[in-house]
């Protein structure tokens, strides 16, 4: 089971460097890691800090914002499944295990999510509010209000579909 973990990033290179390092200690690795750098400073130093993973980089030289930046970085996967994630999200060490366990009866997979607000003090993230987003699967309701966060979400690649 292949999965591709696509990232986008916008001049966040501390959050980028917490994230791949909660990557580096995953108990399963991910095939490959796809970095859009929506036209940002350089996320080369933070990559280089991680030769051990899978990384490959897209640099966008126009800021095509969050959305088309990650529609492009998943047209480059060449994983079976995709897992989405934003610059400053932090996985479970077990995040990718979990997610291969429930793909082996599903093609998508969501999880639970802690919503952090943090204050910088220099390079320092301090967190300042925690709550858990707990998502219920509610058809109606997600015709009013989407509950879906898709940061951690892996689903499976369509086949011929990029």
């Amino acid at each position: 089971m292949k999965i591709s973990i696509v990232i986008v990033t916008h001049n966040r290179l501390d959050e980028l460097a917490e994230l791949l390092e909660s990557i580096s200690i995953q108990t399963e690795a991910p095939y490959e890691i796809i970095i859009v750098n929506d036209c940002g400073e350089s996320i080369e130093p933070v990559v280089n800090l991680y030769k051990e993973l899978p990384i490959k980089t897209i640099e966008l030289h126009e800021n095509m914002k969050h959305v088309r930046a990650r529609n492009m970085g998943v047209g480059h996967v060449t994983g079976d499944y995709i897992m989405l994630c934003d610059d400053d999200d932090l996985l479970s060490s077990k995040h990718l295990e979990y997610a291969k366990d429930a793909l082996r009866e599903a093609d998508f997979v969501y999880f639970d999510a802690e919503i952090v607000n943090f204050e910088k003090h220099g390079k320092t993230r301090i967190p300042v509010k925690r709550r858990t987003f707990a998502y219920h699967y509610d058809e109606q309701g997600m015709k009013k209000f989407s509950t879906y966060v898709p940061s951690g979400s892996v689903y499976k690649k369509e086949k011929g579909i990029t």
